[in-house]
């Protein structure tokens, strides 16, 4: 089960559980709020809560160090893959300096011997199923089964036996080509091409034999590992059978022994059975004998009330003779009652037809007068409306009047100011004129006197 706190959005480790059929966990805080709501008990989980977070962190623990183990392993593969290829590199960048060198200076010696078993090496071909195999059992978090391993070692088997009729054949093929060179039917740089070729298979052949059995080495270790495990198992489940055996034989006491307990238990309870039954049988006995004497008693207070209770019951029925009696008078009287109640009834009735008609009249009478003062108002109303009207035509005939005597008046006053400013206007006119006029006669004065002048001289 969790240990959560079961209250919604509480990031808290549930610490104790409650004794309800549901059987909820809560924190210290919200266990508390579960039991205002309800009574129940409280089971404190402190200790399996701390032996699952205890386990947990081992197990946390654990898987981190398998990681790390994981990538550091493989960060040292890596290293050394790329450790190699660098030296590879190194290698062939080192071959292409004396092949420049040797373009350079034009030596006399071969390029085939520079470039030497270069020439015949091929690394596309290589296969890479091992390599990756071996990798994946290295870093493979899955352990393989027995099923698995034999097939594996029979495969092993099988490629190792392909390894070695191959290198027979190599074998074969080598002896041939020493009885060709011998006999003188074979060149020397074909033979050199061809041997070459074979050695390197041979020393491919010899690095595959080694690694298949190594490999082959790593899983018989694996299988004799296996089937020590099964055997240690074997022994461990044999013992735990005992031990299981053992701990039926100790139960099976164990429950005779509580069997007899409980047969003990049982024997002291019956005779404690007894005694209290003795103990209540006395009892009894003497509740029978007060209840005797009480039911004695009883008696004579029954006979005694029974006497009084016919006493009673003559007394009720007297009593019920009289109640009759005056049942009847009262009958009589509501009788002559629902008579004066039904005249006085017919009596009200007329009454209230009589008010109820003087009413009518009276609201029709009023009603009447009512509508007589507003028509007679209505009338008046319409007479000054009226009046209003008239008073109201007579003011703007009048205003009227006065607009159309202001606007003559306008009239007038702008014909005698546009009268003045023509008049005005032929005034300046005429003065302009004459100035005119005064300034000619000026002018001829001034040529006639000048005239005189010269004719006076010429005189």
């Amino acid at each position: 089960m969790s240990f959560t706190c079961r209250s919604p959005d509480c990031m808290l480790w549930a610490e104790s559980e409650c004794s309800c059929q549901e059987k909820f966990r809560y924190c210290g805080y919200h266990m508390l709020n579960h039991h205002k709501e309800s009574v129940c008990g409280t089971k404190s989980l402190k200790r399996e809560l701390y032996e699952s977070l205890s386990k947990v962190k081992e197990t946390e623990k654990i898987l981190e160090q398998l990681k790390a183990d994981l990538i550091s392993t493989a960060d040292n593969m890596i290293a050394s893959i790329l450790q190699i290829v660098y030296e590879g590199v190194n290698q062939i960048e080192r071959k292409k300096d004396d092949v420049s060198k040797w373009m350079r200076e034009n030596e006399d010696k071969n390029i085939e011997d520079i470039l030497g078993q270069f020439k015949f090496l091929r690394i596309k071909e290589r296969s890479t199923e091992s390599f990756t195999k071996y990798i994946r059992k290295l870093l493979s978090l899955n352990q393989q089964s027995k099923i698995e391993l034999i097939c594996e070692v029979n495969f092993l088997k099988d490629k190792s036996n392909a390894f070695q009729t191959e290198s027979e054949k190599s074998k074969n093929e080598y002896v041939e080509l020493a009885t060709k060179i011998r006999e003188g039917n074979y060149s020397l740089v074909d033979y050199e091409k061809q041997l070459n070729e074979v050695r390197i298979f041979n020393i491919e052949l010899e690095t595959k034999l080694k690694d298949k059995e190594k490999e082959f080495k790593d899983l018989s270790d694996k299988i004799d590992a296996e089937r020590e495990q099964k055997c240690r198992q074997d022994e461990l489940k044999n013992k735990l059978d005992k031990d299981q055996e053992e701990r039926r034989k100790k139960e099976k006491i164990e429950r005779q022994a509580q069997k007899t307990a409980a047969r003990k238990l049982e024997i002291d309870e019956i005779q404690k059975k007894e005694i209290t039954a003795r103990n209540e049988q006395k009892r009894l006995i003497d509740e029978s004998i007060t209840l005797k004497k009480g039911l004695e008693d009883q008696k004579k207070v029954a006979q005694e009330e029974k006497k009084m209770y016919e006493e009673m019951v003559k007394k009720l029925e007297a009593l019920g003779q009289e109640n009759s009696l005056r049942i009847k008078e009262l009958e009589k009287s509501l009788k002559n009652c629902n008579d004066e109640c039904a005249t006085l009834r017919q009596v009200k009735e007329e009454r209230d037809k009589k008010v109820e008609e003087k009413r009518r009249k009276k609201e029709e009478e009023e009603k009447r007068k009512r509508d007589e003062e507003e028509e007679i108002i209505r009338k008046q109303v319409e007479e000054k409306k009226r009046l209003d009207e008239e008073e109201r035509e007579r003011k703007m005939k009048e205003e009227k009047k006065k607009r159309d005597e202001e606007e003559k008046k306008k009239i007038e006053e702008q014909r005698i100011k546009k009268e003045e400013e023509e008049r005005k206007k032929q005034e300046e006119e005429g003065r302009k004129k004459i100035q005119e006029e005064d300034k000619k006669r000026d002018e001829e004065e001034k040529k006639i006197q000048g005239n005189q002048g010269a004719g006076m001289r010429y005189l």
